[in-house]
């Protein structure tokens, strides 16, 4: 083979090869194309999803928009259309595949973001289709608790009879009832109380939630829970009773009512001290004079032998000191 001909065929492979590796570089960029394409697509998507625009919805999905596309947090246009009660988008997305257990970085589903917006018909649809009724966020929340902390009663009623936990607790301790009583949320816990929830539950710190309502000054609270035969001189962790809870914080009307309902007055920590040491050490003295109206006794002492009116001293506390003396 003459030298010439070896040069054409040589020439001719390098040829094909450069028009190979154009082609590629075309498909390749041809690819690139498409994918930054998609994301502003996907972008366009969560954004209809949101406002509810149920045409572009449809338009962009039909024109290949992921389904299951995500912000930078990991929030679906599932999700945001839940939030917003988007019904109608929601029905799109889930025919179109819309994967219902998606979650966020903290761990959040659509029916968490359709519970806390407090959309009702939104977390019957998404009920009806299966989603998950017990799961928790990273942070131990479940959507019962979540409904409650909002003061979504419609949904607590509805979570509750699709079979919700109510002995769940979140990642501070905290059951459904307790999240209830901090709020003050009477209808609530009745709904929580017919339910099933466990009125006497001890969470983190030994504390139940006739303790938060009275450390939160929630008297129509106590009533329900004393009338649900909570135990009320339960005792936490350190001892300390609901009574001891209230004084430490002045709530007088929630002393009152803990006391009309037989709560011991002299019952104390594991310090020795009683709701009278609570009051007199925290200058309430609205809660002190209460106390000792009702028999409370001034002359006690705490493990250490000091008496309430030391500690009233300390502070100087005159008005409880005189209370006392």
């Amino acid at each position: 083979m003459s030298f010439q001909k070896n040069l054409m065929m040589w020439q001719r492979g390098k040829d094909k090869m450069k028009i190979s590796q154009y082609l590629l570089a075309l498909a390749l960029l041809s690819g690139l194309a498409a994918t930054h394409a998609e994301g502003p697509m996907n972008a366009r998507l969560i954004d209809a999803s949101e406002a509810g625009e149920v045409s572009i919805v449809r338009e962009l999905l039909s024109a290949g928009a992921s389904v299951n596309a995500h912000s930078a947090v990991g929030k679906t246009p599932l999700m945001f259309a839940s939030q917003e009660g988007h019904l109608e988008v929601v029905k799109i997305l889930m025919k179109h595949g819309a994967y219902l257990e998606a979650v966020t970085e903290d761990g959040c589903r659509a029916l968490f973001c359709a519970v806390g917006a407090g959309h009702l018909d939104v977390v019957n649809y998404l009920l009806e289709h299966g989603a998950k009724l017990n799961v928790r966020t990273r942070s131990g929340c479940s959507v019962l608790s979540v409904a409650v902390r909002e003061g979504h009663n419609d949904i607590v009623r509805v979570l509750l009879e699709k079979g919700a936990d109510t002995e769940g607790v979140d990642g501070d301790g905290n059951t459904a009832l307790m999240l209830a009583a901090e709020r003050g949320s009477v209808d609530a816990a009745k709904l929580l109380i017919d339910g099933g929830a466990e009125v006497d539950r001890q969470g983190r710190y030994g504390a139940t939630a006739l303790m938060k309502a009275a450390y939160a000054g929630q008297v129509a609270f106590i009533e329900l829970l004393t009338w649900s035969r909570a135990q009320i001189d339960a005792r936490d962790m350190d001892g300390a009773t609901a009574l001891i809870w209230a004084a430490e914080q002045g709530r007088t009307k929630v002393v009152e009512a803990l006391l009309a309902q037989r709560a011991n007055i002299e019952a104390s920590n594991d310090e020795g001290w009683t709701a009278l040491f609570e009051a007199a050490h925290s200058g309430h003295v609205d809660t002190l004079r209460l106390l000792l109206k009702h028999g409370a006794s001034a002359s006690v002492t705490d493990a250490s032998g000091l008496t309430p009116a030391y500690y009233a001293r300390q502070h100087g506390y005159k008005q409880i000191i005189d209370l006392l003396e």
